[in-house]
This record gives structure tokens, C-alpha cells and sequence, in this order.
């Protein structure tokens, strides 16, 4: 009857969260193996940049401007 009571009253054993697991060593992640995926996601980001970049044009400040 103890035991079920002190195991009922403490506290739950804490779960990290995966970053932190990532952190210490705990847990693996195959970054290599997804290239393909970060590859996608950095065409992507790019391609923003570019898209982006050709529609808003260059917001040049004063130091371009002036004489």
C-alpha cells in the first residue's frame, strides 16, 4: 500500500523534449539521409528570395541615393 501511494504521489519522470534529446546524444537524427528533403526546402527558400527580390525590387537608403 506504500509503495502504490509513494508512486502515485511523485513526480512523473520528465520528458525532454526532441531537441534536447537531439543535444545530448540520446537520439539520432540521419541528416545526410534527407538531403534530398533540405534540398527542396533551401530551392524553396531561394526561390522566394529571388521571386521576391524581382517583384519588390531593392529598397536602396539614403547611402545609395545621395551625391
Amino acid at each position: 500500500m506504500t509503495t502504490t501511494v509513494d508512486e502515485a504521489l511523485a513526480p512523473a519522470p520528465r520528458r525532454h523534449n526532441a531537441l534536447v534529446r537531439l543535444y545530448r546524444g540520446e537520439t539520432s537524427f540521419d541528416f545526410v539521409g534527407r538531403r534530398r528533403l533540405w534540398y527542396l526546402l533551401s530551392g524553396i527558400v531561394i526561390a522566394a528570395g529571388l521571386v521576391s527580390l524581382s517583384t519588390r525590387g531593392l529598397n536602396l537608403g539614403i547611402d545609395f541615393k545621395g551625391g
